[in-house]
């Protein structure tokens, strides 16, 4: 009898000790199983795969339940000037996943002594000395301050320029010129104008329906192309104020 009660008490006690031993190795496994293991970066060019990832501030063995990814997000876009978007996910057992899509230089304005370069969305990835090459010129429009990572501010009275500058900018880009447009004035955003090419200078008008016009106007330059030698310049008048249609006007 005594035998059986000592039995019965050891297996009592050995029983809760199992539980509590599956539970801490059922704990413990799944707490691993929710460690960040890997960060993957796809989509970055201009910075490596470890310079998005410290930027991000997560690192290996961090939570992965406990990673917010909006201020990820965040922390990546303020400190990455050339990131235009990202895209943070998980994917389990353990990998981070950074989706990074990049801006791309398109165009530069004088800033005081130095120069401010900017993508498509006139938004600052960096402040250099000197003017670069092949990259489009903006005239025409003053800068108050600017921010690394942020959108230019303008000089009071010239808002109007800096959006006249964007919504060209975006056009441009939009049709596939931007690799022959060296210039464009904003000085006056009635009478906007960029020189394409070095071949010709093609008069805007305003920014009203300018995605539509712009649109239209590779077409054009090709019938240009077709009909008149490669040294023959002009004009090709898109801005609707004397024709709705686009005039080619050839400088003889």
């Amino acid at each position: 009898m005594d035998n059986k009660r000592r039995g019965r008490k050891s297996g009592a006690i050995y029983v809760p000790i199992a539980v509590l031993l599956i539970l801490f190795l059922t704990a413990f496994g799944i707490s691993a199983f929710l460690r960040v293991v890997e960060i993957e970066v796809t989509g970055a060019s201009f910075y490596t795969q470890e310079e998005v990832a410290r930027a991000s501030g997560l690192a290996v063995g961090d939570n992965m339940i406990l990673v917010d990814r909006a201020s990820t997000e965040r922390r990546i876009r303020a400190t990455l000037p050339f990131v235009r978007d990202v895209r943070v996910g998980r994917a389990m057992p353990g990998t981070i996943l950074i989706e990074i899509t990049e801006s791309a230089p398109m165009a530069w304005v004088r800033y005081q002594q130095s120069v401010l370069i900017v993508d498509s969305a006139g938004r600052v990835l960096e402040r250099v000395n000197t003017a670069p090459e092949g990259l489009i010129e903006v005239i025409g429009l003053t800068i108050e301050e600017y921010e690394v990572g942020g959108m230019l501010t303008p000089a009071p009275g010239a808002e109007a320029r800096l959006g006249a500058m964007e919504a060209v900018l975006d056009a441009i880009e939009n049709t596939g010129l931007t690799d022959g447009v060296s210039r464009i004035n904003v000085t006056n955003v009635l009478d906007i104008s960029f020189e394409y090419q070095r071949r010709f200078t093609v008069q805007v008008g305003n920014i009203e329906d300018i995605a539509h016009r712009m649109s239209q106007l590779p077409e054009f330059i090709d019938g240009i192309a077709e009909r008149e030698p490669n040294h023959v310049t002009g004009s090709i008048d898109m801005s609707g104020r004397n024709d709705p249609r686009m005039r080619w006007i050839p400088n003889r």
